[in-house]
């Protein structure tokens, strides 16, 4: 009886971790952050294998209805260029080019103050304080809420 109590237990707990690694999402091992006009930060980090092409891309610190939004991007690179696509109200999106090592982020117009495309810079002092999991961790709860 002891001994099918231990199979029992040992197969429950590989089924367990079996289920946790099953949910855990392949990130990249850094994040890059971006500081642009107006002080906007923008954050990336590659969401998912290599071979997705897919990053998380967040908006912070701007005055703006995506300001502290995550999306899910799909980055097209040809050429020394790339190009970041999110859906956005059913169609595609530029979010965000690299064009001549030179990132834009795009921001729909809300206002006619607001300029697009803004400018980013990569930061090296916030990207180091950046950390993949907790990137993700922050657009898993924000899906949460979206349902």
């Amino acid at each position: 009886m002891k001994k099918l109590l231990s199979i029992t237990t040992v197969l429950f707990s590989m089924f367990i971790s079996f289920s946790v690694a099953a949910q855990q999402t392949e990130m990249g091992k850094v994040c890059k952050t971006y500081r642009g006009e107006e002080g906007l930060i923008v954050t990336t980090a590659r969401y998912g294998p290599d071979k997705n092409n897919e990053v998380l891309i967040g908006v912070y610190d701007i005055d703006h209805s995506w300001a502290g939004k995550i999306f899910k991007a799909k980055v097209e690179n040809y050429n020394g260029k790339a190009d970041y696509e999110i859906t956005y109200k059913g169609k595609a999106y530029i979010i965000m080019t690299l064009r001549n090592n030179n990132y834009e982020i795009y921001l729909p117009k809300e206002s006619n103050m607001q300029k697009s495309p803004m400018y980013i810079a990569y930061a090296k002092d916030l990207s180091d304080n950046c950390t993949p999991n907790k990137f993700l961790q922050e657009y898993k709860e924000q899906q949460k809420t979206k349902k």
